[in-house]
């Protein structure tokens, strides 16, 4: 059975209600910092990596260095434009906040409670 289908009288209990929002930023930011640290990690192997071989290149001319870069680029490049692709079009959680208005109901109202109502 879809979400949908009983979406209107579905109950949350408080506690799950209350510990939902006050991970859900968290939980957010981390999806969005786990495409920045791998295109990071992508970026600076690929940056490594041609580094050494011109490195290489001018100390001893590294036969075929133009070769290797040329497979570095077809290499990583996929990747990394497939990463930021993917980041790019990851859904944006934050965007709309205002989900709640017309579907929260009075609360049981607790001292110093974290539940953003």
């Amino acid at each position: 059975m879809q979400i949908q289908a009983v979406g209107d009288r579905v109950r949350v209990p408080y506690q799950v209600a209350e510990e939902f929002f006050r991970n859900r930023v968290t939980v957010i930011g981390e999806q969005r910092r786990a495409y920045r640290e791998v295109l990071n990690a992508a970026q600076s192997a690929k940056e490594t990596i041609e580094k050494a071989i011109s490195k290489h290149d001018r100390k001893n001319g590294l036969l075929n260095a133009d070769h290797l870069r040329a497979r570095l680029a077809v290499s990583f490049q996929p990747f990394i434009d497939e990463v930021a692709e993917l980041q790019k079009t990851h859904p944006d959680l934050l965007a709309n906040e205002d989900f709640r208005v017309g579907r929260v109901g009075a609360t049981a109202r607790r001292k110093n409670s974290a539940f953003p109502v």
